[in-house]
């Protein structure tokens, strides 16, 4: 059997508390934190041209340095992306179907295959998870008059897989309803 000198030999000395706080220095750095990013735009104050309250807006939007919008205007369907540092990260969408076509099935068709992971909470008029929300709007004159008959107008919130408290992403998709309803898509009645 061959004898270790005393150089070769672990350190004795080393007690485990000590071991604990090389080891913690090692695994977690020495107590410096990355400094948290900042939002360097401003909240824009009207999405798709609907104001929306940038106390509900801000929490679902990420840091960065430059916001701009992207807009998708259809018939019955408009969808405005907030673009921040060139990246998609949010999307505010309307969309007009069928007076009984159910929100979890707008849901499906807005979010595709996502929609299976959702953990969606469903309420009366809107449904929400942490990546996208869902909700009805009260919209008793829209500005093309044949959809107030039998057609019923969505919001749709989507912040493609980025998380955001589940509280925030209900506030959003209510706030958007209510912003959508007092809009000129539900108040200013065109022939």
């Amino acid at each position: 059997m061959t004898r270790l000198s005393r150089a070769d030999r672990p350190a004795k000395w080393i007690t485990a508390p000590a071991w604990v706080a090389i080891l913690s220095t090692m695994a977690f750095g020495c107590g410096k934190t990355e400094p948290e990013a900042e939002r360097n735009y401003a909240t824009p104050e009207r999405i798709c041209g609907t104001e929306i309250p940038a106390r509900i807006l801000e929490p679902a939007l990420p840091p960065g340095e430059e916001i701009r919008e992207k807009v998708k205007d259809l018939s019955g369907y408009k969808r405005c992306t907030l673009l921040v540092d060139g990246e998609s990260e949010i999307s505010l969408a309307t969309d007009w179907n069928d007076q009984d076509f159910p929100m979890e099935g707008m849901a499906s068709a807005s979010f595709g295959p996502l929609y299976r992971g959702m953990k969606m909470i469903w309420k009366e008029t809107h449904g929400f998870s942490a990546t996208g929300a869902v909700g009805k709007v009260d919209c008793p004159s829209p500005r093309v008059a044949h959809r107030s008959e039998d057609m019923q107008l969505f919001v749709i919130v989507n912040t493609y897989e980025r998380q955001v408290k589940e509280e925030d992403m209900e506030a959003l998709v209510t706030g958007f309803a209510r912003a959508v309803a007092v809009s000129d898509e539900c108040t200013a009645r065109r022939a």
